[in-house]
């Protein structure tokens, strides 16, 4: 997750043209989502020192996946949903949503601020309101902070 000096839109522009990494422009407390995937630590040290370099880059917050959860891609994401839950309800949280939110493509527990990241895929704010109205209320939910992308700056994987 990153935090930018520079005018919006032109930062995820740059990761993906430049660094040639999977980058979304968000709109919520981070500006641009980056997914890196590393096969050994060395590697993912080595890629987000890459990023970290760079002059527009006011932050980074990584988080790392422990486990992920995913179904097969249905399309590109509509946003990310970063949850903060209680540590002996994680595993039970990430796996109720696998099964229960409507566009809960990738379902990962991270270490970092929050315990759980989602990808959320749907067409429109109110299915994504819809799915986010079943997350809450669940056992151990303390805090959602939702990432909403920028339909016209989605990057294809």
């Amino acid at each position: 997750m990153i935090t930018q000096k520079g005018p919006v839109f032109e930062v995820a522009n740059m990761i993906r043209n430049d660094l040639g990494f999977l980058a979304v422009d968000v709109l919520g407390i981070y500006d641009v989502v980056v997914e890196i995937i590393s096969d050994d630590i060395k590697g993912l040290q080595d890629k987000i020192k890459k990023i970290e370099k760079q002059p527009w880059l006011a932050s980074v917050t990584p988080y790392f996946a422990v486990e992920e959860t995913t179904t097969k891609p249905t399309g590109l994401p509509f946003a990310y949903v970063l949850i903060e839950t209680t540590p002996d309800k994680i595993e039970d949280l990430r796996d109720y949503i696998s099964k229960n939110v409507q566009g809960a493509q990738k379902v990962d527990i991270v270490w970092g601020p929050f315990k759980i990241i989602v990808e959320v895929c749907v067409d429109s704010l109110d299915e994504f309101l819809s799915s986010l109205n079943s997350i809450y209320g669940t056992e151990g939910l303390l805090k959602t902070v939702s990432l909403i992308t920028f339909p016209t700056k989605r990057a294809s994987a």
